[in-house]
């Protein structure tokens, strides 16, 4: 009679069978160049010579946000000349009326009505306008 091995006993027994050692295997060390990325020039700001010139951009600045303040009143009075064309909502209305005073001549109304959507649109045309053209005049020159 013969008897099998279990799989267990043949994994105990492989495990216990003798481990020849292997040979030590020599590498040389080869070094690499090291390659530094290129510097990058940092970005800065245009040095201000001219303390005058510092003082024009804070200008144009304030010139370029006002405008805008004023464009925005004038948006938000177009807005509201259009869906409430009774003139219902007074204080936008009270605020925007002496922007929109000066162009009133140009359009025909009848009696007291409200200003028209073109009178608006015309007011913002020349306000911004105006004030873009005020600001690239307060520009400081880049030449030297």
């Amino acid at each position: 009679m013969e008897f099998r091995e279990s799989p267990t006993e043949k994994r105990a027994k492989d495990k216990a069978a003798t481990v020849v050692e292997a040979e030590p295997i020599e590498t040389e060390m080869i070094e690499a160049e090291v390659v530094k990325p290129a510097k990058t020039p940092k970005k800065t700001k245009p040095a201000v010579a001219d303390p005058k010139a510092k003082t024009t951009r804070s200008v144009e600045r304030i010139v370029y946000y006002l405008t805008g303040l004023v464009e925005l009143l004038l948006a938000v009075r177009l807005i509201l000349a259009i869906s409430d064309p009774n003139g219902s909502s007074g204080f936008v209305y009270t605020i925007a009326d002496p922007l929109t005073r000066p162009f009133y001549d140009l359009f025909y109304t009848t009696g007291g009505h409200e200003p028209g959507v073109g009178i608006i649109l015309l007011a913002m045309l020349v306000y911004g306008l105006f004030g873009w053209g005020l600001g690239r005049l307060l520009r400081p020159s880049s030449r030297v």
